[in-house]
């Protein structure tokens, strides 16, 4: 299965909603969502296993992309028995369609292109591409 095919979708959310953290603040940086990526990733793993939660240790702007996409992931992911479905502002849940192994899968595509468009472009370079690509 090509993830970018099955899940592309899914994918542009999360990148909409790392894009809409942007256009709220251009001072927004690619190393500054790695960081939310690579927290969500972490946070996902922990959900996987069953584990509480992590503190969230990230503040500003990384902490903006971090509830940006984990409200876009919450409102998409599949949820275990007695987990409440989620609701974004004027978006009924499109019924919790993506299992939690393809979310940390997609989160871990989207940190490596985040860091692949970096270091070819500059500090924002994945931002850019966003901007080019996410409608």
């Amino acid at each position: 299965m090509q993830l970018e095919h099955e899940y592309f979708d899914f994918l542009q959310n999360i990148e909409f909603a790392v894009l809409s953290t942007y256009k709220d603040d251009p001072a927004l940086r690619d190393v500054e969502v790695m960081k939310a990526y690579d927290r969500l990733i972490k946070h996902y793993k922990r959900v996987k296993k069953k584990m509480p939660p992590m503190q969230s240790t990230l503040s500003g702007r990384p902490a903006e992309v971090y509830n940006n996409v984990y409200d876009m992931i919450e409102w998409r992911r599949e949820k275990s028995d007695g987990e409440p479905e989620v609701e974004l502002e004027d978006m009924p849940g499109v019924g919790g369609d993506v299992p939690i192994v393809i979310v940390i899968r997609c989160l871990e595509k989207l940190l490596k292109s985040a860091k692949n468009w970096n270091k070819r472009d500059g500090h924002r370079g994945y931002l850019t591409l966003l901007e080019t690509y996410v409608k």
